[in-house]
């Protein structure tokens, strides 16, 4: 059963970047990730997508998680980021699940990198991870066919995600 499942007004909500836009291709945006990396100092970070994981490992950005379905953009890709140290969850399609939220609880716990490989679909597991993380933290994720967005973890952020994820705990199937 799902903990939090989107509704029309949270859909629309979530179009919008939650956090600073990198537009461009990775080429430009990774770069300036680095950029951003080195001057905050982090305590985690957090790729939630495989695209963003993928183009970040590239360009030798290390996340402390990454979130991956193996999809990009709903389609199944041929590789993703793996790890010595993964956890499989179950998280459908437009929802997030209580197994999901623990997997992130546990993995930000830990001090080794992890692999959050989801079964469904991962796109609203950056909300929970704004929640969970330390402050000062990055969650990345992609902006299809824009760029990359990067959300500093601050009290302002983890009350943002909040208001959401409160919003979509109140939807129930076929409501929105």
């Amino acid at each position: 059963m799902p903990l939090y499942r989107i509704n029309e007004k949270t859909r629309t909500r979530l179009k919008h970047p939650l956090g600073q836009l990198l537009t461009g291709p990775p080429e430009k945006t990774m770069p300036h990730l680095g950029r951003i990396i080195a001057e905050g100092a982090p305590p985690k970070i957090i790729a939630v997508g495989d695209s963003v994981s993928l183009w970040m490992r590239r360009f030798g950005l290390d996340a402390s998680i990454y979130v991956v379905d193996g999809r990009v953009m709903r389609a199944d890709i041929d590789g993703t980021v793996s790890g010595p140290s993964e956890i499989v969850v179950r998280n459908p399609a437009g929802e997030v699940t209580e197994e999901a939220y623990e997997a992130l609880r546990w993995a930000l716990e830990e001090k080794e990198p992890k692999v959050v490989r989801v079964v469904g679909e991962e796109d609203l597991l950056a909300l929970p991870s704004v929640i969970l993380a330390p402050a000062g933290s990055l969650i990345v994720y992609g902006q299809p066919y824009v760029g990359v967005v990067v959300v500093r973890v601050t009290p302002e952020a983890k009350a943002e995600a909040g208001e959401l994820l409160e919003a979509m705990r109140a939807s129930e199937p076929g409501k929105g």
